[in-house]
């Protein structure tokens, strides 16, 4: 896991009522106060979910660490029951002793207190679960509040940071093909002597032939002998083991080693997967792993 990284910040002023944070979280306080500072990014009840690796996780990296993507928004116009564009002093931001809470205020002390205004800040936060629950999120609080004179907005958010195992799949997105997308990727990293492949595939406890023609019938849906799961678990990347083996995530202590093996170290003969690989493998998985 790397370090918690610094956040990034983009300043950005809108030009037209509610043009920099359309679909904005306001916080569902009193409607004289509600538009002081508004949220983009974040679910209706004020969730803001970060899963690392996918389409959430602004380095799109399997690392560890979700970069959250969250925007904020000061004096939103277009709302004629809230009329103050002027905050009186700088965004509170508490808890600001955590990294997230510490990274959101230091974000937000760019905005100016007068005029509509907007700030794009990642959060980079740590996404690894404990071994015993390897697909526990990360969930944090913060309670950010907006002042103009006796006037107050206080707005709760809640920052979820599920690990890769939590990888559901890109909204929307095609299925990644068996065949020409999945594949030519297993055939290249792992389908080959002394490993995946005839005539001795490998592990020796749990052989597993990953060459042409036999990957859908050696994974799917087939027990695996150094886990109570399946090899794949059609619809569920937590719950398929080939996706831990790659993912080096809940192997358990009689699961063998990350796949490929000795990776991120020296790489195998076949190299180690990048994280568009990885990627294109888990959402086959998650799409129901078709064998087409």
């Amino acid at each position: 896991m790397r370090a918690f990284a610094a956040f990034l910040v983009t300043l950005c002023v809108a030009a037209a009522a509610h043009a920099a944070c359309p679909g904005c979280f306001a916080g569902g306080g009193p409607a004289a106060t509600d538009c002081f500072v508004e949220f983009g990014g974040v679910a209706a009840d004020g969730t803001l979910t970060c899963t690392d690796g996918d389409v959430s996780d602004a380095d799109g990296k399997f690392d560890g660490t979700c970069t959250a993507k969250l925007q904020v928004c000061i004096n939103v116009t277009g709302d004629a029951a809230c009329t103050s564009q002027a905050l009186s002093r700088p965004l509170s931001v508490k808890p600001g002793g955590n990294p997230v809470g510490r990274g959101l205020a230091t974000a937000v002390q760019g905005l100016a207190l007068s005029g509509e205004q907007c700030v794009d800040v990642l959060l980079p936060i740590p996404a690894t679960a404990p071994r015993k629950n390897p697909t526990k999120a990360k969930k944090t609080r913060l309670v950010v509040t907006a002042r103009s004179g006796s006037q107050r907005d206080v707005d709760k958010l809640k920052i979820v940071a599920q690990p890769a195992l939590a990888f559901v799949g890109t909204p929307g997105a095609p299925t990644p093909s068996l065949a020409n997308d999945v594949q030519p990727i297993l055939t290249a990293r792992c389908a080959y002597a002394p490993c995946h492949a005839a005539p001795a595939p490998a592990p020796v406890q749990d052989p597993q032939d990953l060459e042409t023609g036999n990957t859908f019938a050696q994974t799917v849906n087939v027990r695996s002998a150094m886990s109570t799961l399946p090899r794949i678990t059609p619809g569920s990347v937590k719950d398929s083991f080939l996706a831990r083996k790659i993912l080096g995530q809940g192997i358990g202590r009689n699961g063998g080693a990350v796949m490929p093996q000795i990776c991120p170290g020296a790489p195998p003969a076949g190299g180690c997967l990048t994280d568009d690989e990885i990627r294109t493998i888990l959402e086959w998985i998650a799409g129901g792993a078709p064998n087409d």
